[in-house]
């Protein structure tokens, strides 16, 4: 038996899409929400206000297991909080990345992401405590061993249709 996974903006999603979804045998469907708000300027498209619709169609629908990813950046930070608690509502696990560059390194340190970060494993929904000591000291800005290899193993559509090494590094294609 094999295991598929699917990661989505979510934008295209309807009843016959989980439905067809369904019968296929997906295993996992990763959601991928950037904020609680879009933001006025239009960088940031899949937000939570925008995507609650869609998610509580797969919570109703969907026999596959369902989880939300969020990307912790200095666009999404002041609404983080709120977005943590919207997800909360949902009966699905939710897990955070940090925006890096493209040598895999942290965009983002210091004390209000690592408070973030913080407030996200206090909760309920983590999707996995494994990464928490390790995002925990790349905000406190400590060298790792480890890099991310995003693009290495597999690539990311954006909301653009834009092809992409991965959802939390953008124009590196």
């Amino acid at each position: 038996r094999c295991q598929g996974s699917l990661r989505t903006t979510g934008f295209l999603l309807d009843p016959d899409t989980i439905e067809r979804l369904n019968d296929s045998g997906l295993s996992t469907l990763q959601l991928s929400i950037d904020s609680r708000e879009r933001s006025r300027n239009g960088y940031i498209q899949k937000s939570f206000d925008h995507l609650r619709r869609k998610l509580d169609m797969v919570c109703h629908l969907a026999v596959f297991e369902a989880h939300a990813t969020v990307v912790l950046c200095p666009e999404t930070l002041p609404g983080f909080g709120k977005l943590l608690a919207a997800l909360k509502q949902f009966p699905i696990r939710v897990s955070v990345n940090l925006v890096h560059d493209a040598k895999g390194e942290s965009l983002v340190h210091g004390l209000p992401y690592l408070d973030a970060w913080k407030a996200h494993f206090s909760g309920s929904h983590v999707f996995s405590r494994l990464e928490q000591e390790y995002g925990a000291s790349l905000l406190r800005g400590q060298p790792q061993d480890w890099h991310c290899r995003a693009g290495e193993r597999s690539l990311y559509v954006d909301e653009f249709g834009e092809v992409q090494y991965c959802a939390s590094q953008r124009g590196r294609v």
